[in-house]
């Protein structure tokens, strides 16, 4: 679009300046002239015609021809992404195969359904595979197509590539959560390991470039880099299966497990009380058991959420979104506004169903007493947003208000719990209110000892006191559990008190049961929270005393009612149905969202040929699909070089950047999808790792072990006189060295040092936020933005070297 204003701001002020004469004949001749002039400028060059690629004819390095070859460039990144998420599709059926294993679980033999590849393999084989496939194929196109010669494109895309990925993708994560929220990597062993290689991998290639035989990469280097690979996914797999785990193992005890997840994993009881907690709604518990029990959203699901959603077509959506109401409520039940502020923001939080646009209505109240209304108003949530707040202005006459929740738009609902926020105006000396940290809290009657908190908030100045109980309901205190009656003194400053409620372990029941903790006449000014179960009267807190057979027995009603293991199938059944998906148009109306669509059409076409993944279970697509992408990798590859080698640029540089940047696009919107919608940051960090390292493991590793051994063993007597004449003015040779795979160190590996510096302090710096905030994604978002401003910094600094070494400046 700024080539054409460019081109047509042009030629308007050639006619402006010929229609000051009036004649028209004038005007004609001068946009005649200056289209010549244009003509000369755009295709005349007195430079040698680019070297020919695999594919296509070198061209005339011209204006011209830049502007054509980055748009055909530009537009074969749109194909390969399609081809990719075909690629995905038929890799997500291939993982999804699933098979029937008996367990002994709760002491009996259970027959359960699990699937049949394990999710760390996959992600590490298939996934990584299928996302880095561009990358990989290119480096070895090249190689092969050369007469196995390195080049400079493959290797140089798949650092470039590395770089993006880690740094930049990890920058969109970290700032794309919502503000005050935290994602954190929950299998930590397994991404420590694919960390470690990430890194590892590319200081292996500067050990073989530019250390142990300089320049050439012999047979034992070319397979010992290929058979990283193999290590790091055994590695890993027994990095999931716990073995590299410090923690006690025997809670996978057949006694102790109550259920198999679908990966095969053993769920004992203390996985399962974080779905059974009754602080979650019932769509809550049903989204934790999906994710301890179900088929979790795999990379391939997110890759093409990423491109059907910015081509057009149809997003895939889980059931469990597609479903139900949106549940609104506030983030915060009590806000506490410091003195001197003059507004106070109030965010409402949408679950649930978030794939419509829903509405939900507000009403502050300033008197408890009277109920006088002061504002009222509408928050409107579009397709997919989760958050939202308002800002309401500080009144000085004011000590407190409410706001609530009110009418809901159809198809959602307010929490029922969290409906109503209390916002307190800060003073000084107060001695503040009481609650406890947790107002429903469960324990297994195993446990014996519930450690209990008490919160003080909003001040804590001067000494206070409060009574402590313990009410029964359905559990009775010396038969169940040990009641409580007893004054509880607080000195001044002090904010929390936490003590124990001892419970007892009859097995005489199979039923839940629960008592009450009460906190009531309060003394020295304290009051208790009005938004906590009691009021401000008192504070109540509820304890489920739980066996393990009321777990279980939950966890299957949950189970039974909400996993659906065909609810993330992402491919069509039928040619017809992939050719009706190819063609539909089911994103929002937008110039930007039309001209995406056109611009994918004949992409989506052509790959809606492939066989439905139904069909041999996704492998026979699975090689069609790879076979494909082959042949536009190579013309990728073709269009690269030539576009610029018509801007002087050198292949090394071309790679670093708009390779690199073109093939890693879709990972990024993928993994800013799955770092905002899933509950940890495995899918959207912790994949980088593992395919950073895959990419030298398998894109360098393969095609360099093959090009070692036909050097080393299988290549002709003309073929090795035709590699000493290639290389002989080089300074490293000598005429009686043995034929080898030559890899020049020099670019290459001063690009591989600068990245390895900057990958080890991006790693250093998400360890640290781990460290100090308790997640590597998301937290304060100053810090966020601190943190997502210097992972860009650092890939440019990765650029910014890498391009003036290569140019001699440094």
């Amino acid at each position: 679009m700024a080539i054409i204003g460019a081109v047509v701001g042009y030629f308007a002020k050639a006619v402006q300046d010929s229609s000051c004469t009036g004649d028209g004949a004038a005007i004609v001749g001068a946009i005649v002239a200056e289209s010549k002039i244009l003509h000369h400028w755009a295709t005349e060059t007195d430079d040698p015609v680019c070297p020919d690629g695999l594919l296509m004819a070198g061209p005339a390095p011209t204006p011209l021809s830049v502007c054509i070859y980055m748009a055909l460039l530009l537009w074969s990144f749109v194909g390969v992404a399609i081809g990719a998420d075909v690629f995905m599709m038929s890799i997500e059926m291939i993982t999804s195969q699933e098979k029937k294993v008996v367990r002994k679980v709760g002491g009996q033999l259970k027959e359960f359904t699990v699937l049949v590849w394990n999710a760390t393999i996959s992600n590490l084989t298939l996934m990584a595979l299928g996302s880095s496939a561009p990358e990989i194929l290119l480096s070895v196109i090249e190689i092969v197509s050369s007469g196995f010669y390195a080049g400079e494109l493959g290797p140089s895309t798949i650092v470039g590539s590395a770089a993006f990925n880690l740094l930049v993708i990890s920058a969109v994560c970290v700032i794309a959560i919502p503000a005050g929220e935290g994602r954190f990597i929950k299998e930590r062993p397994v991404f420590y390991i694919t960390a470690f290689f990430s890194v590892a991998a590319y200081l292996w290639l500067l050990v073989i470039l530019m250390i142990h035989t300089p320049n050439i990469v012999d047979v034992t280097e070319g397979l010992l880099t290929f058979f990283f690979f193999p290590l790091l996914v055994y590695l890993a797999y027994l990095a999931d299966q716990g073995y590299c785990s410090c923690h006690d193992t025997s809670a996978t005890d057949s006694d102790r497990c109550i259920a198999i997840a679908k990966d095969g994993r053993a769920i004992n009881i203390d996985d399962a009380l974080v779905a059974y907690s009754p602080n979650l709604t019932k769509e809550q518990q049903a989204a934790k058991v999906q994710e301890l029990m179900g088929k979790p959203k795999t990379r391939a699901y997110y890759r093409a959420n990423a491109v059907r959603s910015g081509t057009g077509g149809k997003v895939p959506i889980s059931a469990n979104e597609a479903v139900g109401d949106a549940i609104f409520s506030f983030q915060k039940q009590l806000i506490e506004v410091q003195p001197g502020d003059s507004w106070v923001d109030v965010y409402v939080v949408r679950s649930g169903n978030t794939s419509i646009a829903a509405s939900i209505g507000y009403r502050s109240v300033s008197h408890v007493s009277t109920g006088e209304g002061l504002t009222e108003g509408t928050i409107d949530f579009s397709p997919g947003q989760r958050e939202s707040y308002v800002r309401m202005a500080v009144l000085g006459n004011e000590a407190a208000f409410y706001l609530v929740l009110i009418n809901p738009s159809p198809g959602a609902d307010a929490h029922r719990e969290h409906w109503k926020c209390v916002v307190l105006f800060g003073q000084e000396n107060a001695p503040g209110m009481l609650k406890f940290e947790h107002e429903n809290m469960t324990i297994k009657e195993s446990e014996h000892v519930l450690w209990v908190t008490i919160s003080r908030v909003c001040g804590a100045s001067g000494a206070i006191t409060f009574s402590l109980k313990t009410k029964d309901e359905t559990a009775f205190a010396g038969t169940d559990y040990v009641g409580i009656d007893t004054e509880v003194y607080m000195a001044s400053g002090q904010v929390s008190h936490t003590f124990p409620v001892h419970v007892k372990d009859d097995d005489a029941y199979e039923n839940d049961e629960t008592f009450q903790l009460i906190l009531s006449d309060a003394t020295g000014g304290a009051t208790f929270d009005p938004t906590t179960n009691g009021g401000g009267e008192k504070a109540v807190a509820t304890v489920t005393i739980v066996s393990d057979d009321a777990v279980r027995n939950k966890l299957d009603e949950l189970a039974v009612n909400f996993i659906n293991s065909d609810d993330l199938s992402l491919s069509g059944a039928s040619w017809a149905e992939q050719f009706h998906e190819a063609v539909e148009y089911e994103g929002e109306l937008s110039f930007l969202g039309v001209c995406m669509y056109l611009a994918a059409l004949p992409w989506k076409v052509i790959f809606a040929f492939t066989p439905p993944t139904r069909i041999g279970g996704g492998w026979v697509c699975f090689f069609v699909t790879l076979c494909l992408i082959g042949i536009l990798t190579a013309c990728i590859g073709d269009l690269a070089a030539h576009m610029g080698c018509s801007m002087g640029m050198l292949p090394s540089i071309t790679a670093i950047t708009f390779v690199a940047l073109g093939t890693s696009l879709p990972d990024t919107f993928a993994s800013k999808t799955a770092a905002v919608t899933e509950a940890h940051a495995d899918s959207s960090i912790g994949n980088i790792t593992g395919s950073n390292s895959v990419n030298v493991f398998l894109g360098l590793g393969m095609p360099w072990a093959l090009a070692a051994i036909y050097w080393s063993y299988g290549s002709s007597e003309s073929a090795q006189h035709e590699w000493r004449q290639r290389y002989k003015s080089e300074p490293w040779y000598t005429p009686d060295m043995p034929i080898g795979f030559v890899v020049n160190g020099g670019d290459l590996g001063f690009s591989v040092s600068v990245f390895a510096a900057c990958a080890l302090v991006c790693l250093g710096t998400l360890l640290l936020r781990r460290a100090t905030l308790g997640f590597e994604l998301g937290g304060p978002r100053p810090i966020a933005v601190l943190t997502s401003v210097f992972f860009v910094f650092l890939w440019f600094v990765y650029i910014g070297s890498s391009v003036m070494y290569t140019y001699g400046l440094v």
